[in-house]
């Protein structure tokens, strides 16, 4: 009866845990580590860069990789730089927009 009850629980406790998420083609060849999303506007990091969208995400050519274009010392650092993630902050009441 123990064996029966830990299985239904593991059952039902992991069909209900992946249910709110779907796989979404980005298009984004590479290693996302991490995604906020304020509204229609997303910002995802990856090891290679920034990339952002302002549709939600829906479709292959929605994101654009973020590029610094006004300093040759920037952009080299930018281009070398690994994100390893992205965070908003989830008590932020005034919407400002801000992601770190």
């Amino acid at each position: 009866m123990k064996y029966l009850l830990v299985s239904l629980f593991f059952i039902i406790s992991s069909a209900t845990s992946y249910s709110q998420w779907s796989n979404l083609n980005t298009g984004i060849n590479d290693n996302l580590t991490g995604v906020v999303f304020l509204d229609e506007n997303g910002l995802a990091s990856g090891a290679n860069g920034l990339y952002y969208t302002t549709t939600g995400g829906v479709g292959v050519g929605s994101w654009t990789r973020f590029e610094i274009t006004n300093s040759t010392a920037n952009a080299t650092i930018y281009n070398n730089t690994v994100f390893t993630h992205c965070y908003s902050n989830p008590t932020n009441t005034n919407n400002n927009g801000f992601v770190y």
